[in-house]
């Protein structure tokens, strides 16, 4: 047998946890509290459930110990599963109840059917059969706690027991066989079973008492139901009196709080038929004045929201500039604007690229002739001169001249100033032109002259974006004439002696700027360099327009804006003259509304408040009178004032009969509490309608059980003569000694063909567990004493030995058992439980190192806390039929 899984469904406070064990030797560490004992009770419950009273190791009723250690500790459920293989390949599973409510399920899960016939015994299914053992024989050999070492330590004479329990409940050896062959035998013939179906002396005589003694308990349980059946029965009637009471008291104070509910509305009734005598209030005309009084509330309402301005004067206000205008003026500078020339407003990557690389490859320039430098340096200066006095005049003129802007030129119209505008930037343009032909003296002082006119007539707002970009012109059209003059020395060079990359860097510099349509000059560098030049002046002309057309386009937003607010003014104003009109008729003459100031405005909104407020109240008080009239009605309920005294007075007269009824005590009980609701009502009347049918239900049963009731006197003298009749049969004691007496010498013979063997398997491992202290091992086969041997011949009893010594031969003794008794076919596993626990280092590494032998032919399954054992298994257990496994240090242990 292999025990491949053992799962805790609900064992001790194991919940749902399940443990997979190799076919070898499986190790499973862990400390105290970490539940190994718990672990390893289960195995044994799932193989042969509660561990039943062996009268060893000082226990009484090991099966009530079982149950306190490990009972599920919440709930009812007490479930364990294994799944173990056969000798014969079988895998079964064993689905065990402990409680005993549900018998257990042994399943083959090949065939999936229940083969638990094959191990039943004792009423119950005994998995260690298929071993040729049973639970108790499994249990003093195979499965070995805690509790066993202690007990070998301190009580060295209950290794002995163990030996005599295991082979007194062994079948394995033949003597013992015939033995209880024998005496089965005898007792078939002389005794009989007790469970037989035959009608043998024992049986029927055990039958007959048996029923005397059911009979017996049954009169007695008849009577006990009887009496029990009354008493429910004089409770319930008890309990349906105080119903009925309680409902009576209920229903009287229900009577009597309807009746003083009544006299409150009669009350009621009364002050309100005496206000309205003559039937409901008249129809005032508050509802012709309904519609109006909404209009004033919407014109109100529609005033307020409007843009009404922070102070009466902004009504006439006249000092702020038309907007209208200043769309004008705006759309007037952006179409003066030139538009801006077609063409990049960034420089190229590729062309400022490919240039960057020509730099880099271009030859030195030749020397030049000392007459052409002096040439070109007075040119340059003049050049210079010239740049910084047109400059120089830019700034004076536009300081000197800008203070008398409002004095002379703001006098100009605004259209002339437009149109002077557009001439100065197309003579500013004229100017550039010139200045790139070469015409440098001309072109910078047109674009000067055009500079100081756009300073005079464009705004503060933004003639010095216009200044600087005329300036920036300037500068540019002067570095690319002073770049001409500086290059052009390089242009008549021979390209015959520029190498390869400077031949490559030309190449591409040439085809950027045609990929750009740049049409290229005799110098290429000059050229490249007039197009990213120019590309920065078309970008600050473009910025220029957006920025005019962006704020014409905020200040058209502006003008719908106020025109929207000034339209929505307006509309409030006219709505609430027309209101004011037909409310107010006589306040104020048509031709107010023409010329009605905000405080106008003001006092006639107030005016329409008060009106509005006089109307709200007058249908206040309306809706106040329709309500009592309402209110009355409803008290009547279609009827008038004689009916509602007419019902008052029944309903005091119905209270008045029931609280006489009542015992004043009670009624005192009920005055402390609410007045029961009608829902309460109902529910006591529901309630004693249950508990006058369930009295109707117990006093028939009662009736039926009196019918039923047998004469117990009469049951006790049946039972009395049953019992006589089986102590005839108990005479037949020679028999049973007879039978004691086979099954001594049974007993010895099993006894003395088991001690050699016992002795021979322990003494062929004793050595080595002992370090060679020990090599000899004796087995008394009456007596099951044991004494070991030194290698001096010097015998020992084992009280005399150390508490490990005395451990680790009950291991071996524990091995040999289950080496002698287990069937020759088949393979019984050992479940150890902290065996080491008093061993040194040596001797547990011996102890371990003989497990491992073992488990070559036996599965061994171990629990141990000890870290000497830990280790071992993780240097030695590295093959696939061996595993360890380490307990979660946070279950706790029985």
């Amino acid at each position: 047998m292999q025990i491949d899984e053992i799962t805790a469904v609900s064992f001790g406070h194991l919940k749902n946890q399940t443990l997979t064990f190799a076919p070898g030797m499986t190790v499973i560490f862990g400390p105290n509290e970490a539940g190994k004992s718990t672990w390893h009770s289960a195995i044994y419950a799932a193989l042969c459930g509660n561990i039943n009273s062996l009268g060893i190791n000082g226990s009484e009723n090991a099966s009530e110990q079982f149950i306190d250690l490990y009972h599920p500790w919440d709930g009812n459920e007490w479930v364990v599963q294994a799944v173990i293989t056969l000798n014969d390949k079988r895998r079964v599973v064993i689905w065990r109840d402990l409680t005993g409510k549900t018998t257990p399920l042994i399943e083959d899960t090949k065939l999936n059917n229940d083969i638990s016939t094959e191990i039943t015994s004792k009423g119950t299914a005994d998995a260690s059969l298929w071993l040729g053992l049973d639970r108790q024989s499994f249990l003093a050999t195979a499965f070995v706690r805690q509790a066993d070492i202690f007990s070998i330590c301190e009580r060295p004479e209950s290794l002995a027991e163990y030996i005599r329990c295991a082979a007194a409940s062994a079948s394995a050896d033949i003597s013992a066989t015939e033995a209880i062959a024998r005496i089965t035998e005898y007792k078939k013939v002389k005794i009989g079973k007790e469970d037989t179906t035959a009608a043998s002396p024992l049986s029927v005589a055990i039958d007959n008492v048996k029923q005397a003694a059911l009979n017996l308990e049954d009169a007695k349980d008849r009577q006990l139901t009887y009496i029990k059946l009354d008493i429910e029965a004089r409770r319930l009637s008890q309990a349906l009196e105080l119903a009925n009471k309680n409902l009576k008291t209920a229903e009287a104070l229900a009577a009597k709080d309807e009746a003083d509910h009544l006299l409150e509305q009669l009350n009621e009734a009364r002050e309100l038929h005496a206000k309205y005598p003559d039937g409901p209030p008249g129809i005032i005309n508050i509802y012709d004045n309904s519609n109006s009084l909404n209009q004033v509330r919407y014109a109100i309402a529609s005033w307020e929201k409007s843009s009404v301005p922070a102070s009466p004067s902004a009504y006439n206000t006249t000092s702020a500039p038309s907007a209208a205008s200043k769309i004008t003026e705006l759309q007037t500078r952006l179409d003066s604007l030139p538009p801006v020339a077609q063409g990049d407003t960034e420089p190229s990557r590729t062309v400022v690229d490919a240039l960057d690389t020509y730099k880099k490859n271009k030859p030195e320039p030749e020397a030049a002739t000392e007459a052409s430098v002096v040439e070109n340096r007075a040119k340059i200066e003049v050049e210079a001169t010239i740049s910084a006095s047109i400059a120089t005049i830019i700034s004076i003129t536009t300081a000197g001249i800008k203070r008398q802007y409002k004095r002379i030129v703001g006098k100009l119209p605004q259209q002339l100033r437009s149109t002077l505008i557009g001439i100065t930037g197309t003579v500013t343009v004229a100017g550039l032109v010139l200045t790139g032909m070469g015409n440098l003296m001309v072109g910078l002082i047109i674009v000067g002259i055009a500079g100081i006119i756009t300073v005079l007539l464009i705004p503060d707002s933004i003639n010095s974006e216009t200044i600087q970009t005329q300036s920036n012109a300037v500068d540019t059209n002067v570095n690319i004439q002073n770049t001409t003059t500086n290059t052009a020395s390089t242009t008549g060079s021979s390209r015959e002696n520029y190498n390869d990359a400077e031949n490559t860097a030309y190449k591409d510099l040439h085809d950027a700027l045609l990929s750009r349509g740049i049409m290229v000059g005799e110098d290429i560098e000059v050229s490249a360099e007039t197009y990213i030049e120019q590309c920065q002046i078309r970008k600050q002309w473009a910025t220029l327009t957006r920025e005019l057309a962006f704020q014409l386009a905020t200040q058209r937003q502006l003008e719908e804006t106020a025109l929207s607010e000034n339209k929505k003014r307006t509309e409030a104003v006219q709505l609430l003259f027309k209101v004011a009109r037909e409310i107010l008729p006589n306040s104020f003459g048509d031709d107010m509304l023409k010329s009605i100031t905000y405080e106008q405005q003001k006092q006639l909104v107030d005016q329409l408040r008060n009106w509005q407020k006089q109307q709200e109240a007058l249908l206040k008080e309306y809706e106040k009178a329709v309500h009592e009239y309402t209110r009355l009605t409803q008290l009547l309920e279609h009827g008038d004032i004689g009916d509602l005294e007419n019902r008052y007075s029944a309903a005091r007269q119905l209270a008045d009969i029931l609280i006489q009824k009542i015992d004043p005590i009670e009624l005192a009980k009920f005055k402390t509490k609410n007045v029961p609701t009608r829902a309460e009502i109902d529910t006591l009347k529901r309630k004693a309608a249950d508990l006058e049918l369930n009295v109707t239900k117990q006093k028939m049963e009662v009736q039926t059980q009196v019918t039923n009731l047998l004469n117990v006197a009469e049951a006790e003298e049946r039972l009395e003569g049953a019992k006589k009749s089986l102590e005839h049969l108990r005479n037949l004691e020679h028999t049973l000694n007879l039978t004691i007496k086979f099954l001594e010498a049974a007993r010895d013979k099993v006894h003395n063909s088991l001690a050699p063997l016992l002795s021979a398997h322990i003494e062929q491992w004793i050595t080595d567990i002992t370090g060679g202290r020990w090599i000899k091992v004796k087995v008394d086969p009456l007596a099951f004493d044991m004494e070991i041997s030194n290698q001096q011949g010097n015998w020992r009893n084992l009280a005399q030995l150390s508490q490990g010594t005395r451990e680790q031969i009950y291991l071996l003794l524990r091995t040999a058992l289950v080496e002698q008794l287990t069937k020759a076919e088949e393979q019984c596993p050992l479940l150890l439980d902290d065996i080491t626990a008093q061993c040194d280092a040596v001797r547990t590494q011996a102890i371990l190192d003989l497990l491992h032998k073992l488990s070559k032919n036996h599965q061994i399954i171990l629990f141990s806390q000890d870290h000497i054992v830990s280790a071992w298994a993780e240097s030695r257990l590295k093959g696939s039929r061996d595993i360890i496994i380490n307990l979660d240090t946070t279950l706790a242990s029985v």
